[in-house]
């Protein structure tokens, strides 16, 4: 019988330099797909938050239709900080420890039961994170730390400290806490009328200073965006 040399059935490898190519075209693909993907998951995101603040604005509205109009009470700390964006205070506004947590501002739509899962108050872009539904329910009876969401509520300064809906009209109720999210310096607000508009922050016209009283101008500023 006649001896099959090994180079007739050796397999031929790859070159290094084909090697090289097959990596390239690899590395030019995936730079053509990932602008795509994350396109798709910044538009994912929006879609998510646009979702949650519709959901805020149904809460809000059947909210105000067991309080005699009024929507959820907004409470400032004595330090002078604003709490728009504290759904349960582990401190009271004199500094006091509280037992349980006071819900406030969208927090009390999730203790009126309007809104029952606390995913909604999170927008996916946020960096705050959410405990999860056994801590939101936890406090509702037992005492612990602050828990906060990502969407900033609009109150008032002084007494009644809330809006009737009916007079809120076409004001901006809720917003992102962060402006430059989503890929783009975009924000999404919610009115008093239920609509979910989205506008373009370029020119800084709002600002992320959430410790001062400036958010009382930047609310309105969202009020004149919508007219």
């Amino acid at each position: 019988m006649a001896k099959v040399h090994d180079s007739a059935v050796r397999t031929r490898g790859f070159t290094l330099i084909e090697l090289l190519v097959v990596i390239s075209v690899i590395l030019l693909l995936v730079g053509l797909v990932m602008p795509v993907i994350q396109k798709a998951f910044s538009s994912a995101e929006r879609a998510q938050c646009t979702s949650n603040l519709h959901q805020i604005g149904q809460g809000l509205f059947v909210y105000s239709r067991s309080y005699d109009n009024y929507l959820p009470y907004y409470r400032r700390a004595t330090s002078g900080w604003p709490r728009h964006w504290y759904a349960a205070n582990a401190y009271d506004e004199d500094g006091s420890a509280t037992n349980p947590p006071q819900f406030d501002v969208l927090g009390r739509l999730f203790q009126a039961g309007t809104i029952r899962d606390p995913d909604v108050f999170y927008c996916p872009c946020c960096t705050r994170v959410n405990p999860g539904l056994a801590e939101w329910t936890k406090r509702l009876t037992q005492k612990g730390s602050d828990i906060s969401c990502s969407y900033y509520y609009r109150g008032l300064p002084a007494k009644p400290y809330c809006y009737k809906l009916a007079k809120l009209g076409r004001r901006a109720i809720v917003r992102e806490e962060r402006l430059y999210l989503h890929g783009s310096p975009w924000i999404n607000v919610l009115y008093g009328d239920g609509a979910v508009e989205r506008f373009s922050n370029m020119d800084k016209s709002v600002r992320v200073d959430y410790y001062n009283d400036t958010l009382y101008a930047d609310w309105a500023a969202l009020d004149e965006r919508s007219r």
